[in-house]
């Protein structure tokens, strides 16, 4: 494993406060200059600032990840990727958190009492509840978080290490803030310099799961970019790629038309492409065979594609 992913999973991992982040900006800051590069903190608002390599005004790719990490759930996320396990998974989501409530408001049914006072009762608990549970999840920090997103920055870090000066003029790399907070950071960018059909390949969960798989909008499927992918698919074993419009990955991609989604997954009969364990205690699982996967196919990419054909 290189020495900066190393660092970054042992002493920056956690990155949910203005503290956190302003530590992890220092760092990249110092790891950035030594390899050349110069990093601009692009503060969209009081509490956001993405993190830009390379002019994004005039660059042919943009690669990204974001490195906003989020709160502790304490339950596993499990996230499925087709129609069917994203459903699932939600609806596994959604019972796991709202159980207590589901057991305290049938406690309160059997209560021989006014119907009226119950239900009112009922309301009141359900409201509060979903409150304080918005509450909670945004204030505690997950310690761990190996995957969502440390990997998708440790891929970025590797290219920040390996490109040639010469290979660096047409990309910019963009570190995304507030990914976790609804896809913040992204649409301040897309929005600040008026991105429209410039491709994007945005890594997020990328080091926990045997399969990457990289979601391909219609736009990015139909460039030099995309056709590379599919027509040398057969020079990567563990690459599957597959439709953004059937297939649901709610990550910084989805906002920008000619994007690529790139995720490592699990597969179950049926359940499909999922990922688990991430927004818990138990994101600690790091394949750093992943990281370098990538490192590879996307350096071939660049090497082999020009980003204006």
């Amino acid at each position: 494993m290189r020495e900066s992913i190393q660092e970054l999973l042992g002493s920056y991992q956690i990155r949910k406060t203005k503290k956190q982040k302003q530590a992890f900006i220092q760092w990249l800051e110092n790891h950035a200059t030594k390899h050349g590069y110069e990093i601009k903190k692009d503060d969209y608002s009081q509490d956001g600032t993405n993190l830009i390599v390379g002019n994004p005004r005039e660059a042919s790719l943009y690669l990204t990840a974001h490195y906003d990490t989020p709160a502790n759930l304490f339950i596993p996320i499990i996230a499925g990727l087709n129609p069917l396990g994203f459903a699932l998974s939600q609806l596994y989501l959604v019972a796991i958190m709202y159980f207590p409530l589901l057991i305290l408001v049938w406690g309160i049914g059997l209560l021989n009492i006014d119907p009226m006072i119950i239900a009112l009762v009922q309301a009141v608990m359900f409201f509060g509840y979903s409150l304080s549970l918005l509450h909670f999840v945004d204030k505690v920090p997950n310690k761990n978080n190996a995957n969502d997103n440390t990997s998708g920055v440790s891929v970025l870090l590797a290219l920040l290490e390996d490109l040639k000066p010469g290979e660096r003029a047409e990309i910019c790399f963009v570190f995304f803030d507030e990914e976790e907070k609804g896809l913040v950071g992204s649409q301040a960018f897309k929005k600040n310099y008026k991105v429209k059909n410039t491709p994007l390949i945005n890594f997020d969960c990328v080091a926990n799961g045997e399969h990457l798989v990289f979601v391909a909008k219609k736009s990015f499927r139909e460039s030099a970019l995309g056709r590379y992918f599919i027509e040398n698919k057969n020079q990567y074993p563990r690459l599957n790629i597959v439709n953004a419009s059937t297939n649901i990955y709610a990550s910084d991609q989805i906002i920008f038309k000619n994007s690529l989604g790139v995720a490592s997954k699990k597969k179950a009969p049926i359940f499909g492409y999922y990922f688990d364990r991430i927004h818990s205690h138990r994101d600690t699982i790091f394949d750093n065979q992943n990281i370098e996967d990538l490192n590879v196919m996307m350096k071939d990419l660049l090497a082999n594609v020009s980003n204006n054909d």
